[in-house]
Parts: C-alpha cells; sequence; structure tokens
C-alpha cells in the first residue's frame, strides 16, 4: 500500500464506483437528454459519463505539495486516432492542512467545447483504511458493480459535496481546504457532475445512500494528503553498485504495531523524458466487459535495471505481493506481468516503441513501530553516475490517514580523472620516493586511491616499483604510470622521475649498488654500472658467486636447503647470496644469464641465499596455470622473507615464444598461493634475444610465465531466432585467461558489459559477436563469433472468445474469438466446434505480434441444455457455454437474435456516418469516458 500516494494506486473510487454503489438503491429513470454538448457514454439509467471526462477537471500539482516527483509523459488515446496528455506528468502527495485548488478548464480536451452557464458540483471521494474491501480489478466492470453492490455501506468511504458553482465559458474553480473538520489525511477522488434532472447526488451521514433523477460525470481527478512529512537522511558518497542506507522515520504512529516502508530510487530526469501512450480497442469494441487486457500500453522504455527487494505484506496497485527480491535488466512487459501475477489483475499488452534503459531500485519493509529505521536500497555496477532522486513512503496499521513521504536528492559518482604525485621528483640512484594517487569524480570531489590503483615502471632498469614505493635502479628518467578502475571506467595519469648519479660523499661513504666499499665518488659510480651490468646479466666482481645445478645433482646438493615436490622434475637450479641495501631496505639476488630468473629484489633487509629451481611443467600440488605454461620455477628465500613483498624479473626467449606461438603480450607471471594460481601485475618488456618480464609479488613460492589464451563463449540457443532471448555465456574463458575483471561485448555496432548478458536480434541473418576481457594483469584478449539468426517459427494463440449466454432453440448464435501471433510470420487452420461437431474452418495468416477477430455462427439445438463452443488453433484453444432454453414454437426462419434485458453502453450525439461533431474521428471518444470511469484505482486493502 505504501506505493499508493505517489503511484496513485489509492484513491476513494472512480465514477463507475459511485454508480455501481447505488445500483441496488436506485430507482430506474430513463436519462435525459444531456444540457451540454458531447459524446456521453451510459453507465446506466441514473449515470453518464463525458467521453473526455478524464482531462478536464485537474488539481494543482504545484502549491500545497508535500512530496512531488517527475512522472513519465502519459499519453491516452486509440492506436489510430491519435493520443492526448492527460496532464498527470508530476505525482504528488499533499501536506495535510493546505488547499487543493482545482480547476475545470475544457480547453484541456480535444473538442474545446465551451460548458458556459453548466452548474457543477464538486464531489470528493474519501478512502480512510486500507481495511476494506478487497479491490476488485479495475478494468472489470462487472467486478466493480458486485463489489460496490455487497459493499455500498462500507464505513471506509465518506463522501462529500464540496461545492456547486457555475462554468463561465469553459472554465471553474473549486478549492478543498484539508484542514476543514473531517477531511485531513486520506485518499481522495474528485469528481465534477452536472445534474440534468433531479436532485442529483444524495449524501447522507457521509454516506452516498442513492441519485435522484440523472447526472453527468464531466470530470475526475485524484489527490493524497499525507498526515506528515517522513524524515530521510543518507550519508556518504555513492558510487554504482553501492549499497545505499537511508535511515528514514516515519512521522506517524502505530497503534498496532505496524509501519511499512519503501525506499524507492531512480533518475528522475531520464523518466521525465519518457512517454507511455495508453491506447485502448476500437470504440466499437468498448463495453461493460472490457478489461485491461484489451489495452497496450507503448512505452519508450525499453529495459529497466536494479534491484527490487520486497517484503511479504507491502502491498502496491491494491493488491498485497509476496516477498520478492530480484536484480539485473528486467524488460518493462515482465514488470508488468510479475505485478500482475502476483496481484491477480489481469495484464495489459506491453510494446517497447524506444531503446531507453532506466535505473531504479526500491526496497521495502515492515517494522513494529515508528522510531528510526534503516532501509538498504541495492544498486548495479552499471547504473549511470549522475543525479538520482529517492523516495520514502510511508504508512502505519494500514491506515490511509497514517501516511507519510519525502524525496532526498542524490548523485553517484563516476570517474572523471586520476592524478599521480611523487614525495620527490628527483633522487638519487639507490634511493626511494612514493606516489600518491586522487581520483577525480562528477561532483568534483576527489579521493586518494593509491592502494587501490596499480602503480608501475616504464622501464624497471631505471626504476622499480613496490606498492607506491620507487626505488631508483640508474642514472636516468624515467615514467611512473598510475591507474585506476572504478565500475568499468580506467584512467590513467603519469608523472616523469628523474634519477640523478651519487654524489662523491654517497659512494664514498657506502659505495655504488655495485660499488666497493671504501672506494671513492667514482668507483661508486662504476659500482651502478656494474649494476646496470647486472640487468645485461653480466654479474658484478663483488657480487657473492652463482651456484649452478643440473640434473640429478639439483636434488643430491639442494637436499635440505628445497623440497622438491614429488614427482616433479627439476631442469635447473641456481643459488646466491642476498646483497642487502641499507639505505632503501632492501634486498636483492641476481642470477646468470642462462636462468629464467634474472632477479630476486626482497623488500626487507635479508641476509641469506635464494635458490632458484626450474621445472619442466607445473608440480602435481598446484595443478595447471590458466592458458599455455612457458615455464614454472620455484623461488626459495630465507625464512624470515617468505611472506614479504618483493619484485621477480623472468625472461622468456625468442626461441620460447616461437614454439608458444605467443608473442609479449600474451605473457602473465603467476604465483601459487592458498591453492590456487594467482595472477601478478606484469609489466612485459622486449629485450635483445627475447622477452623481459616484472612482476610485483606479496611473497616468495612457486611462479609461473603462461601465455594466455583467446576467450570464449557460449552462445544459447546456438540457433537463436528473430526477437527471442539470447544469452552469451564467457564463464569458460577464465581457464584460458586467468582470472577475469571485466568483458566487453559487440554486437552489431552495440556495447553491453558482463560475464553473462541476454540479448536478442530484431533480423534474421548472420552477426558478428566479439567478447574482450581484461585479466588482473590488464592484458586484453578479443574472440569473434558469428551467430546466424533465424525467423520466429508462428506462435498462434486463441483470447477474448465471445459466445451468448443464454438463447432460445432455434436461434442463431454469434461467436467471435480473438486470434494473436505472438511468433514470426505464419498461417494456421482456426477450427470451430459447437457441440459434439465441427462446424466451421477458417484459415488465418498473420504477421508476428499481430492479432484479427473472426466470426462464427451456428444454430441452437431444439433441445434445451447446456452447449459448449470451442475454438481452437493447435494446442491452444477457449471454451464458453451457452444455455439453450426450448421455443414456446418452432421457428419455421432464423429469428434474430433475442434481446437481453442489460442495458447497453450508448453513445449519443454521433452522426451516422462514423464522424464525430467536434471534428475528431470516431475511436477517440470511448477511450476518455473509459479512463474517466476506471482510469483511477481503487481502495487498497492490505491483508494480514
Amino acid at each position: 500500500m505504501v506505493f499508493a500516494p505517489l503511484a496513485g494506486a489509492a484513491t476513494a473510487g472512480t465514477p463507475q464506483d459511485v454508480a455501481d454503489q447505488l445500483q441496488s438503491n436506485t430507482t430506474t429513470i430513463t436519462a435525459a437528454q444531456s444540457s451540454v454538448p458531447g459524446t456521453f457514454l451510459s453507465v446506466n439509467d441514473n449515470v453518464d459519463v463525458w467521453d473526455e471526462a478524464a482531462l478536464p477537471l485537474r488539481v494543482d500539482r504545484s502549491s500545497g505539495v508535500a512530496t512531488s516527483v517527475k512522472n513519465l509523459i502519459t499519453l491516452a488515446g486509440t492506436p489510430n486516432q491519435g493520443t492526448t496528455d492527460l496532464g498527470i506528468n508530476d505525482l504528488v502527495t499533499y501536506q495535510n492542512g493546505e488547499t487543493i485548488d482545482l480547476t475545470f478548464d475544457t480547453d484541456r480536451t480535444r473538442a474545446g467545447l465551451e460548458f458556459d452557464g453548466t452548474n457543477l458540483e464538486l464531489l470528493a471521494v474519501k478512502a480512510i483504511s486500507s481495511d476494506g474491501p478487497e479491490v476488485p480489478r479495475t478494468l472489470d466492470i462487472d467486478e466493480l458493480r458486485t463489489f460496490f453492490e455487497e459493499e455500498n455501506d462500507s464505513p471506509n468511504l465518506i463522501f462529500e459535496s464540496v461545492d456547486t458553482k457555475q462554468v463561465s465559458g469553459q472554465t471553474v474553480s473549486f478549492s478543498f481546504d484539508t484542514s476543514d473538520s473531517d477531511r485531513g489525511p486520506g485518499a481522495y477522488t474528485f469528481i465534477a457532475v452536472n445534474t440534468t434532472s433531479g436532485q442529483g447526488p444524495v449524501i447522507n451521514n457521509d454516506n452516498l445512500t442513492r441519485i435522484d433523477g440523472h447526472i453527468e460525470i464531466l470530470g475526475t481527478d485524484a489527490a493524497h494528503v499525507q498526515q506528515s512529512d517522513s524524515s530521510v537522511s543518507v550519508d556518504g558518497t555513492h558510487k554504482p553498485g553501492d549499497t545505499i542506507e537511508f535511515d528514514v522515520n516515519p512521522g506517524v504512529s502505530t497503534s498496532s504495531s505496524q509501519v511499512e516502508h519503501v525506499v524507492a530510487l531512480w533518475n528522475e530526469s531520464a523518466v521525465s523524458q519518457e512517454t507511455m501512450e495508453i491506447l485502448a480497442p476500437n470504440s466499437d469494441e468498448i463495453d461493460r466487459d472490457t478489461t485491461l487486457s484489451d489495452f497496450t500500453i507503448e512505452h519508450s522504455i525499453q529495459t529497466v535495471e536494479g534491484v527490487a527487494d520486497m517484503e511479504d505484506g507491502v502491498t502496491a496497485f491494491g493488491r498485497t505481493l509476496t516477498e520478492n527480491k530480484a536484480s539485473g535488466v528486467f524488460e518493462l512487459a515482465n514488470i508488468v506481468s510479475f505485478l500482475a501475477n502476483n496481484g491477480n489483475f489481469e495484464e495489459p499488452t506491453t510494446q517497447k516503441t524506444g531503446s531507453t534503459t532506466v535505473y531504479a531500485s526500491a526496497t521495502s519493509l515492515q517494522v513494529s513501530d515508528g522510531s528510526t529505521t534503516t532501509v538498504s536500497v541495492d544498486t548495479t555496477g552499471n547504473f549511470d553516475a549522475g543525479d538520482y532522486v529517492a523516495v520514502h513512503m510511508a504508512m502505519a496499521d494500514g491506515d490511509l490517514t497514517k501516511t507519510s513521504s519525502e524525496r532526498v536528492d542524490l548523485t553517484l559518482r563516476t570517474l572523471n580523472s586520476v592524478e599521480v604525485t611523487l614525495s620527490d621528483s628527483t633522487i638519487n640512484s639507490g634511493d626511494t620516493t612514493t606516489a600518491t594517487v586522487n581520483a577525480n569524480f562528477n561532483q568534483l570531489s576527489s579521493e586518494e586511491v593509491t592502494n587501490e590503483a596499480i602503480i608501475t615502471s616504464r622501464d624497471s632498469s631505471v626504476a622499480t616499483v613496490s606498492g607506491s614505493t620507487i626505488t631508483a635502479q640508474s642514472e636516468g628518467t624515467v615514467t611512473i604510470e598510475a591507474t585506476y578502475t572504478e565500475n568499468g571506467v580506467t584512467k590513467t595519469d603519469t608523472f616523469d622521475l628523474t634519477i640523478e648519479a651519487s654524489d662523491d660523499g654517497d659512494d664514498s661513504s657506502g659505495g655504488g649498488v655495485g660499488g666497493g666499499g671504501d672506494g671513492d665518488g667514482d668507483d661508486g659510480d662504476d659500482g651502478d654500472d656494474g649494476d646496470d651490468g647486472d640487468d645485461d646479466n653480466q654479474q658484478d666482481e663483488d657480487s657473492p658467486n652463482v651456484e649452478i645445478f643440473e640434473g640429478d645433482e639439483i636434488a643430491e646438493e639442494l637436499d635440505g636447503d628445497i623440497q622438491i615436490p614429488e614427482g616433479s622434475t627439476p631442469t635447473r637450479a641456481e643459488r646466491t647470496q642476498t646483497q642487502v641495501d641499507e639505505e632503501s631496505g632492501t634486498s636483492r639476488a641476481t642470477f646468470t644469464e642462462e636462468s629464467t630468473v634474472e632477479q630476486v629484489e626482497i623488500e626487507s633487509q635479508t641476509e641469506g641465499s635464494v635458490t632458484v629451481v626450474e621445472y619442466e611443467n607445473e608440480p602435481a600440488e598446484t595443478g595447471d596455470t590458466p592458458g599455455q605454461v612457458v615455464s614454472v620455477t620455484q623461488i626459495e628465500v630465507p625464512d624470515n622473507a617468505v611472506d614479504s613483498a618483493g619484485t621477480i624479473t623472468k625472461r622468456v626467449s625468442d626461441q620460447r615464444l616461437s614454439e608458444m606461438d605467443a608473442t609479449a603480450e600474451d605473457l602473465q607471471v603467476f604465483r601459487f598461493a592458498e591453492g590456487e594460481w594467482q595472477s601478478l601485475p606484469t609489466e612485459a618488456e622486449e629485450i635483445e634475444n627475447g622477452v623481459r618480464l616484472v612482476a610485483e609479488t606479496p611473497g616468495f613460492s612457486f611462479f609461473a610465465v603462461s601465455a594466455l589464451d583467446d576467450p570464449t563463449f557460449e552462445v544459447m540457443p546456438s540457433e537463436p531466432t528473430v526477437g527471442e532471448d539470447v544469452t552469451l555465456d564467457a564463464s569458460s574463458s577464465e581457464a584460458s585467461v586467468g582470472e577475469i575483471v571485466s568483458y566487453e561485448w559487440s554486437i552489431d555496432g552495440e556495447t553491453q558489459t558482463g560475464e553473462v548478458i541476454t540479448t536478442s536480434f530484431d533480423t534474421a541473418g548472420s552477426i558478428d559477436v566479439t567478447l574482450t576481457v581484461e585479466n588482473e594483469g590488464g592484458n586484453t584478449r578479443s574472440v569473434t563469433e558469428t551467430v546466424t539468426i533465424t525467423e520466429r517459427p508462428a506462435a498462434f494463440e486463441v483470447s477474448n472468445l465471445d459466445v451468448p449466454a443464454e438463447a432460445m432453440s432455434g436461434d442463431t448464435l454469434e461467436v467471435t474469438v480473438e486470434i494473436s501471433n505472438t511468433g514470426g510470420a505464419g498461417e494456421t487452420t482456426v477450427t470451430y466446434e459447437f457441440g459434439d461437431a465441427v462446424e466451421d474452418e477458417q484459415t488465418v495468416q498473420l504477421d508476428g505480434s499481430d492479432s484479427t477477430t473472426l466470426t462464427f455462427t451456428a444454430t441452437a439445438p431444439e433441445e434445451g441444455g447446456s452447449y459448449e463452443h470451442t475454438v481452437s488453433v493447435g494446442e491452444d484453444s477457449a471454451t464458453g457455454v451457452t444455455d439453450v432454453e426450448i421455443s414456446a414454437q418452432t421457428p419455421t426462419a432464423t429469428p434474430e437474435p433475442t434481446a437481453t434485458s442489460e442495458p447497453t453502453p450508448t453513445a449519443t450525439d454521433t452522426p451516422d456516418d462514423g464522424d464525430s461533431d467536434d471534428g475528431f474521428a470516431p475511436g477517440f471518444s470511448p477511450v476518455i469516458a473509459l479512463l474517466a470511469v476506471i482510469g483511477v484505482a481503487l481502495i487498497a486493502r492490505r491483508r494480514s
């Protein structure tokens, strides 16, 4: 029920409701000729409805308003005769104690007729509780009539004659002060009535007891008056994909421990630009049996993406919905189906005319008191960044007089840029500097994201990076790059770091990285040169010796120092001592040019040996790496450094790349930890005779270089048809590409994201689908497959079977039925059976989404009884029953159909040639009349 105030679902009733409520109490009087121009539909002998009554009466949606949000541009009409704006493009609740202004203006109608001198009486019907009668389906006139005949003395409805005024030209204004006694909060329907004979509506003790004479309903509108404002607070900065927490207080008290809350979040500005057209059937098809399933809703919103978290007991559209939580992208038609099925009302046909995606989420819950509570609303990572509105609505005790609402505006941020700065932009060889990364967002806000960003050096021979610490390796200038990704948006910034040679004093005291202890500054520089030489796998004279082991001697010589996995075959091993750099606080071990590991750097001062063991393939205990394995090594460091962060530099020869049919861009370094291969941030650099790979690691164990394969995806179904939902599933790609952080699909010029997506194709033919994935290491891979789409098979359905309920023997029975095709274009045979015999067959050819109405005839049997009509097409069929009575005399000729006692809706003042007097083609008038009668929803009942 808490959806009702802003959605318009909880109003006191419609003109049809009022008329039907009186049917059991009213003396039948022949309807008088209208005293005003226009076309009218007869509800019963006492009530007529102007065909444009949904348009002229409007509450002022700009003053006295408590909460207001923009609505879809809502139009009404017929498929062939155009539409008119209903003027309800703002959804509002009114503040208790304020005055609601109403204006009746025929200039809003298509006809633009003048009712000068007409006396209009404004009726107000107030619903005070949702504990009233069960809500009927709002477009089923017979059900509405039954409802009000059985509940015509409901204490939950209060009727009031507000005022009677005379129209001047085209307009007249009314005021409704909600601070007057017996008004106040509640759900109101306002009805503008012209009494053409008798006293008109008779109201006693807040009840509408009868209609004396005849009235015409010329206008309707609705308003909801809340008891008070609720309060809403929301903290912090939010981004798409966040769960946003709202602290809400209903501002109303409960006497039965029942307060319902709902918070809805959506991009209001986008919704307000979209349109919804309510299209009625043709004029000759509208009667008292017309239901919502006969209508078509054309909307420019293709999909709604978000999360709906509905708790049991909260009602919408006058129906109690079951508990449900759904997240993803939904066709608007599927949302209508869900509400129809859970709300037990008939489903209109929905047709999308645009491609807009609306981002919206809602959460409802019920609590036992009126204190502040937290409502969490989920968003998805695909939400557009920008401005959103969040609306809170609350109701206590299922009481329409105990409602409140409030709106808040908030912004979901998007990443605009990143900026990297260094604590020192110029440092000496061997020194360190620290990088700081800030992200800038669309609200002109900024946030430090250093720990989440990926910081790399474009030349590891000049400087290396560990986390946010940059260590100078040799003299020169190097570009430091910072990359940050949020919600699929990636931004990068760079900073040039200058590294100078160490001064004489530093070299004299400690020597260069490769220089000797007490040598002078030049010797220190020579040491740096020697370190540069290490990059070319030429060791310093002062560096410790490298021990090399091959074949069987690996296990013999290293037994006790390193554990060789059982069943594994090591091919080569090297061991050397670490060199500690006290100034940078790091340790380094350098290996020969024959090793696949060029260098190991530990981010701590660690003394001892580092051993590198190379294997033919992955040990059994690690399992296979993602992609094709290029090399596998085990790096053993001193015990106190096993969990220290560090950097490993590996090399892959051109010969090995050729054997793997791989390129530098295909290579990724992985580390085995916590029972799985984990990808490491990897930089690849082409060098003479191969590729150098630099990877940052949080610890030391087994390492592998892998050549990643192209991603793969599955198309389900493999041979889709036009309009069919097609699932594209790339979940199998991870085995060949590693841990994937983003999936991007390019389909016929359009882009979607996600591991698994659903799409459809509008035309038959061959479409190229390209999948591009990116893994943790920043590698991207693409694959293209061609999907062949075939035409949909025809799918015929039977609906709206109309058979005579009663007949006399010998009567001609006319049966009509609607045949629709929900598939592709095709042809079928429709069979009509009456009793036990096939009476007729007709061939129907329809395009996709088209329908047609067929007519069959049969003769009522001489014997009385109940006879069944069956119309079938394929496996679908519909049945109806006619009760046949025996005629007093057997007719010698086929008689005309017997008239029923039920009154038939009629339209007066319509020329026989089908053209209406107001200059508009036929078909529009019944639409607006129907909207006036049934376009406003009834009281919602909340069931415990």
